[in-house]
C-alpha cells in the first residue's frame, strides 16, 4: 500500500491520504518527498481494532466533507481487506456519505481463505460483511483469478484487474551462489497455506536432491514452524532443509541472490508478490496453480503445477535434474517479462484511470482491464 500510494503520488496531482493502524514503514513514518500523507488510527488495548474502526470514520469525516479538504464528489476510498472493523467502518462511511468506495479482497474471497474459521466468517458474513459487499461500488483484485473469486460470491459490480507493482532493487542484483551446493529457496510467511509441509513430503520423495538443499526463510505465523521442522525431522531431512528467520526488505535481495530456484506451493495466493521479485532476481520459480501464475508456463520461466505430493514430486524431478545454465536462462526470461509488465508507474496509471471512471462513469470510457457483469 506505502508503494501504491507513492506511485499514485507521482502519477497525479491529487492528494493522496494513507489511513492504517500502524505506522507505514519509511522516514519518520512517512514520505516527506512525495504528497502521500499518513494517518495512524492505533487499536486500543481495551476495544482492539474496533477502536481503530471509529478513528478510521472519524479521520474520514475530517478528511471528505462539502467542508473540508475533500469534496464528497470528488473522493474515493479504497478499502483494503476484509473482515476487519476499519473495513466495516470504511463501508459504513461511504453509504452514509454517498462516496465511491472500491475493495481489494487481497485474496480473503478465496475458497481456501473462506474454509478458514469457517464458522466465524459465516457469522461476520450475515451480519455486516455481505451487506458491506453489496455496497462497494467496484472491486479491484490483482489477477483474473481472483476475479473468479469475487464473482462466486454473487457480486455484480465492476471489477478491475490489476497487478501488483514491483519495488526493484535500486542496484542489480549480483548472484551468490555457493559452487558446492545448490539452493532452493522459499520465503514467505511459515503458514498452513503456504503448503510446505506437502513439499517437504515431495522432496523426501524425490531421488536427484543430492547437492541441493531447500531454505525455507520467513516469519513463523502461529507456532506453525514448529509443525514445519518436526515434519522434517520426522522425515530425516535436516541435512537437506532448514528454517531460517525472517530477512528485512533489504536482505530479502541477497537471499535472492543466493538460491538457483524459488519455490511458493500455496494452496492460494490472490497474487503472490514473492513470486514477481524472485523472477526480477533472475530465478526460476515453481509455484502451483492456487497462485494466478499460470504464465510462467507460457514465458519459459518457471512450472504451474497442483498443489500435492505427486505434481511437487515430478517437477522437483525435473528441476533438480537441469544444468544450472538452463536454470539461469529460465530466470533471465522471466527478469526481462516483470520488469517489463510490473512497474509501479504503470499500476499506478492504471489504477488512476480506475478512479476517474468511477468518478465520471457516463463520460469516461470504460478502462479495458475492468470487467463488467
Amino acid at each position: 500500500m506505502p508503494a501504491l500510494c507513492e506511485a499514485l503520488a507521482a502519477e497525479t496531482q491529487h492528494a493522496i491520504h494513507l489511513l492504517a493502524t500502524s505506522p507505514p514503514p519509511g522516514e519518520n513514518n512517512c514520505w516527506p518527498s512525495s504528497a502521500v500523507v499518513c494517518h495512524e488510527a492505533a487499536s486500543s488495548r481495551v476495544w482492539g481494532r474496533l477502536w481503530s474502526g471509529y478513528g478510521y470514520e472519524r479521520i474520514l469525516t475530517s478528511l471528505i466533507s462539502q467542508d473540508t479538504q475533500v469534496p464528497e464528489d470528488r473522493a474515493v476510498i479504497h478499502d483494503h481487506g476484509l473482515w476487519l472493523a476499519t473495513n466495516h467502518s470504511v463501508a459504513r462511511f461511504c453509504r452514509q456519505h454517498k462516496v465511491p468506495r472500491v475493495v481489494s479482497p487481497r485474496g480473503m474471497l478465496s475458497e481456501w481463505a473462506v474454509s478458514r474459521n469457517s464458522w466465524k466468517k459465516r457469522l461476520a458474513w450475515y451480519a455486516y460483511q455481505l451487506k458491506d459487499l453489496l455496497s462497494a461500488t467496484a472491486f479491484h483484485v490483482t489477477s483474473a483469478l481472483e476475479a473468479e473469486d469475487v464473482r462466486r460470491m454473487g457480486l455484480r459490480q465492476p471489477v478491475a484487474v490489476i497487478p501488483n507493482g514491483i519495488t526493484f532493487p535500486r542496484v542489480d542484483v549480483v548472484r551468490e551462489r555457493p559452487e558446492s551446493t545448490r539452493r532452493m529457496l522459499f520465503l514467505s510467511r511459515i503458514h498452513p497455506k503456504k503448503g510446505l509441509i506437502e513439499l517437504i513430503q515431495a522432496w523426501k520423495k524425490t531421488a536427484r536432491t543430492q547437492g541441493w538443499e531447500l531454505v525455507l526463510v520467513g516469519p513463523d505465523e502461529g507456532g506453525y514452524a514448529a509443525t514445519v521442522q518436526n515434519e522434517i525431522d520426522a522425515l530425516g531431512l535436516r541435512h537437506q532443509i532448514r528454517l531460517e528467520p525472517p530477512v528485512t526488505d533489504a536482505e530479502k535481495w541477497q537471499t535472492y541472490a543466493k538460491a538457483d530456484v524459488f519455490v511458493l506451493p500455496s494452496f492460494s495466493e490472490n497474487f503472490g508478490l514473492v513470486i514477481a521479485e524472485a523472477l526480477a532476481a533472475g530465478l526460476p520459480v515453481l509455484t502451483t496453480t492456487g497462485t494466478p501464475w499460470n504464465d510462467l508456463i507460457h514465458r519459459g520461466c518457471g512450472w504451474w503445477v497442483a498443489p500435492t505430493v505427486a505434481e511437487l514430486h515430478h517437477a522437483l524431478e525435473q528441476i533438480l535434474a537441469m544444468p544450472a545454465d538452463a536454470l539461469d536462462q529460465m530466470g533471465m526470461r522471466g527478469s526481462e517479462w516483470v520488469r517489463q509488465q510490473f512497474q509501479w508507474s504503470t499500476v499506478a496509471a492504471m489504477m488512476n484511470e480506475f478512479y476517474g471512471w468511477l468518478l465520471n462513469p457516463s463520460s469516461a470510457a470504460v478502462p479495458e482491464f475492468v470487467q463488467q457483469q
